[in-house]
């Protein structure tokens, strides 16, 4: 019986073997599916759409393989994001005026700039940014909501939803 060693863990293979028994490297024969699918300068997308209650339709595309990232160099005047030392949650309060819901969230010392204000699937996410600290706060909203309009009044963020 005629013997080969295995490349991988260097112990003595028959050769009608396709596979090590030791570490269960392949040998030999046709390609294995995984080597085809994943070698070297495979690249392609994938594609994938999602509705929900009612939605207008998302569609997500993932490139995969050899893609190269163009890398972006940081501007001398743009502003360094921090990690708070903090996360806080302000006070708030939301009340519904006629078919709108008015919330309210005090953030004493926020700029407007500083204000991250997104909708959800059922609620609006409100996050600031002042020195080493940073607020969020969450309240929930019926799922066709949507943002009207966000203000600082002073120290206090309005936000209308209808």
């Amino acid at each position: 019986m005629a013997m080969m060693f295995c490349d991988y863990c260097g112990n003595a293979l028959s050769t009608k073997w396709k596979y090590c028994p030791y570490c269960g490297k392949k040998i030999k024969g046709e390609p294995d599916i995984f080597d085809v699918l994943f070698r070297d300068g495979v690249t392609g997308f994938s594609i994938r759409i999602t509705s929900a209650n009612g939605e207008k339709p998302h569609t997500r595309m993932n490139r995969y393989g050899a893609v190269r990232v163009p890398v972006k160099e940081p501007e001398e005047n743009e502003k360094v994001q921090f990690i708070p030392q903090k996360v806080l949650e302000p006070e708030g309060k939301a009340q519904m005026v006629g078919h709108h819901m008015l919330i309210r969230v005090k953030l004493p010392g926020v700029k407007e700039k500083d204000v991250d204000v997104r909708k959800l699937e059922e609620s609006v996410e409100i996050k600031a940014y002042r020195e080493h600290e940073a607020y969020f706060k969450q309240f929930q909203v019926p799922h066709d909501a949507r943002i009207i309009s966000k203000h600082m009044e002073g120290d206090e963020l309005v936000v209308e939803v209808g």
